[in-house]
């Protein structure tokens, strides 16, 4: 039994080929279910947790400014990435920039944080797939800072999850990939992540940030916190299609994610076994 494998088995129909469930009340974050936890996937827009990360390991004040560069924005042209409609010349906080990278997730962000934290693609790309290593994950590679599509460019949900850990330990990144609207240079910008809108297919009350991505590689994922009546819970969904649901063609990957919530949420429930400071019993 590897470590990323579940305790136990969703009884409940899940589409995604990779996730993981895990238990955020417990310091160890036992893995409550799981399925092909280790197998490659491409993250696609997840990665924007390691670009945010590396990022504000390394960024002491965001406030700071940079510049929009020529090199950011041409880059993305014909890839037909999600963007914030950045230009170049443009003056923008890191702050602005992290909040577009997990809000909207928006590639041209990603591209100016590259420039600015790591001097240019190659540099930044360095710096995340050291800090990946760092913590432990053995089976990912990073090539671009956005998750555009790249047979290079892989994980597993066994690392995704590992990573996700670490991000959540860092109040900003919480507070930024919690948000459910930010508003840029006249435009509001919805979380990707639809579960915390009240999107009529997809809300789900309990849900908080983190992340979504999709490439028609990776299929649709998701990343996501969910937390009711004191329980709390981590899905890592990756690789779930797009398919007709009751006549309406849904992205999986958030019901799949409001599906392991829900199972866990109404069977999983905590007993206390022995309090603190009984005694069990006296050895003479």
């Amino acid at each position: 039994k590897k470590s990323t494998d579940g305790i136990y088995q969703v009884n409940t129909k899940v589409y995604a080929d990779a996730y993981m469930l895990i238990n955020l009340d417990d310091n160890a974050y036992p893995v409550i279910a799981s399925k092909n936890a280790e197998k490659k996937k491409y993250p696609a827009s997840l990665t924007k947790i390691v670009t945010a990360m590396v990022t504000l390991n390394n960024v002491n004040d965001l406030s700071q400014k940079t510049t929009v560069s020529k090199r950011a924005i041409e880059s993305l042209y014909g890839t037909g990435a999600q963007v914030a409609g950045l230009k170049i010349g443009d003056e923008i906080t890191i702050e602005q920039l992290l909040y577009l990278t997990m809000v909207h997730s928006a590639c041209d962000a990603c591209q100016v944080l590259a420039d600015y934290v790591g001097g240019g693609v190659d540099g930044f790309v360095k710096m995340m797939n050291d800090w990946v290593k760092s913590l432990g994950c053995t089976n990912t590679n990073f090539v671009n800072p956005d998750g555009l599509h790249d047979e290079n460019h892989y994980t597993t949900a066994a690392d995704m999850a590992t990573i996700t850990l670490a991000a959540i330990k860092n109040d900003t990144f919480n507070k930024i990939s919690s948000t459910q609207s930010y508003e840029y240079n006249g435009r509001k910008f919805i979380h990707t992540n639809y579960m915390m809108d009240n999107h009529i297919s997809y809300y789900y009350e309990y849900a908080q940030g983190i992340k979504t991505g999709s490439t028609e590689q990776a299929g649709y994922c998701v990343i996501t916190k969910a937390s009711k009546d004191g329980y709390n819970y981590l899905a890592v969904v990756m690789d779930s299609p797009k398919q007709s649901i009751d006549g309406i063609m849904t992205k999986c990957s958030f019901i799949d994610a409001a599906t392991l919530f829900d199972w866990a949420f109404n069977s999983l429930k905590y007993s206390t076994v022995v309090r603190q400071n009984t005694v069990v019993s006296e050895v003479a």
